[in-house]
């Protein structure tokens, strides 16, 4: 039994041994080729890197610090932008422009007349358009595209990354061979979001769209631009990403783009206020038809400003509360103001408001109650209210920094036995005594509020 045992032991070892070799040869074999396979891997990818790289090393690249992004393309191309003036020929890009786009053939810059869309769309081009990210804004672009993608022209929706970052991309492939193809995407720069389009299939702008990467945004006060109004005796400074509006009486400041057509701003006004008003009393007789959330002082830049948070309606773009500042400076009443409905510049519209400096203004002639010039016939003006120039039957009067002949003007008047009558755009008109009296809110050049006309009737729609 003893031999017949290790008979038995010898026939089931021998063929164990062989196994065992067998696992280790082929496993060995497996652990070789899968390393290999690895490797050959790692050399294709980053050989395609490498070939990537090598195509793209002459190369030059297009840096947009105030919108946190850069994108590299051919030497002989060039990244070109219309800002908001659709009637003006396109423009070379410079640093802070949030709309630009490079073309697929670039010789075809010298065929645009205007940026108009419709001499636009003739030109196949790859479109970058850049706008401040709110903190929802990214999650709900992707819920409304995939909401309405079952419904809507594009026929592919995928989700992604492009440079780490989240993106989405849909595609319309408009004729069977896919030779004519539309191209939507979507990046979360975390900052700001990027909508980048390509109009048609381009293998080219393809390559292009590639390189983009996002980049930290210079931001930061000393990066920021300084706007000085000689006008207004004021400097004052915003980001690269704002753009700022100036005249004679009002500076705006806003961010681009705009949301909507009446979208976020910052406004500065200089008015010339009678000799010895007293800022309490003005801001008081500004604020007495508003509902006052907040009234303080605070120093800016060594200036004392009386500041103000209320709330307003508007019949256009959104309403909600406003913050003012006000100061009276060298025979002049400032008034600096934002709506705080965008939330995502208010931070901004604060640091805006931290750098306004007065400098030497452009000096106009002070007025006192008793010099006042003859006002209409038939008004008793308040004291914030003084006639500014007047003609035979017209007016120019200054009431202060809001424009609203119904609500301002009309207010007053009609406590004084004005039957009003009428309004259209921007202007009203009251009766009384035989006298139709026009109210209109066409600021002249020195920014004066409001025009008063006045003629003859026997009544309201008589004139």
């Amino acid at each position: 039994m003893l031999l017949s045992m290790n008979t038995s032991q010898k026939g089931f070892i021998a063929p164990l041994i062989l196994i065992i070799i067998a696992v280790l040869v082929f496993g060995g074999g497996a652990y070789v080729y899968t390393q290999t396979k690895q490797v050959n891997q790692s050399v294709t990818a980053t050989s395609t890197a490498q070939t990537v790289n090598s195509q793209t090393s002459d190369w030059k690249t297009y840096t947009n610090y105030a919108f946190g992004f850069s994108i590299k393309l051919p030497p002989n191309n060039s990244v070109y932008t219309c800002g908001g003036d659709y009637l003006s020929n396109p423009q070379l890009a410079d640093e802070k422009s949030y709309r630009v786009f490079i073309l697929e053939n670039p010789t075809e810059i010298d065929l645009i007349k205007s940026c108009d869309y419709p001499e636009l769309s003739s030109h196949n081009r790859l479109s970058i358009y850049a706008s401040q990210r709110g903190p929802n804004d990214y999650v709900g672009l992707v819920a409304n595209w995939k909401k309405s993608y079952g419904d809507g022209e594009y026929t592919t929706i995928s989700e992604l990354t492009v440079d780490n970052h989240s993106a989405i991309l849909q595609t319309k492939v408009e004729i069977p061979n896919n030779s004519n193809q539309y191209k939507e995407m979507a990046i979360d720069g975390g900052k700001y979001l990027y909508i980048v389009t390509i109009d048609k299939r381009s293998d080219s702008l393809e390559k292009i769209l590639t390189t983009f990467q996002v980049i930290p945004a210079k931001d930061t006060f000393s990066y920021w631009q300084t706007l000085k109004s000689s006008d207004l005796g004021i400097e004052i400074g915003y980001p690269y990403n704002y753009r700022a509006d100036s005249t004679t009486t009002f500076v705006t400041i806003y961010p681009v783009p705009q949301p909507i057509e009446f979208g976020p701003g910052l406004g500065v006004s200089r008015k010339s206020v009678p000799v010895g008003t007293n800022i309490d009393t003005y801001v008081s007789n500004f604020l007495q038809s508003m509902s006052v959330k907040e009234r303080g002082t605070t120093i800016i830049n060594g200036i004392n400003w009386l500041k103000a948070r209320y709330e307003v309606s508007n019949d256009v773009g959104p309403g909600g509360t406003n913050t003012a500042y006000f100061t009276i400076h060298n025979g002049y009443v400032y008034t600096i103001t934002y709506g705080e409905a965008y939330t995502i510049h208010v931070d901004n519209f604060e640091k805006i408001v931290s750098t306004v400096k007065f400098t030497q203004a452009t000096s106009v002639a002070q007025t006192s109650p008793s010099e006042n010039k003859p006002g209409p016939v038939g008004i008793i003006l308040p004291a914030t209210c003084h006639v500014t120039s007047q003609t035979p039957n017209s007016w120019m009067i200054d009431c202060g920094p809001t424009n609203d002949a119904r609500g301002v003007f009309g207010a007053i008047i009609e406590k004084q036995g004005w039957k009003y009558c009428d309004h259209g755009l921007a202007s009203a008109y009251w009766w009384k005594d035989g006298v139709i009296t026009t109210v209109s809110e066409s600021p002249n050049e020195n920014g004066i509020p409001f025009q008063i006309m006045q003629g003859t009737s026997t009544s309201c729609f008589q004139q």
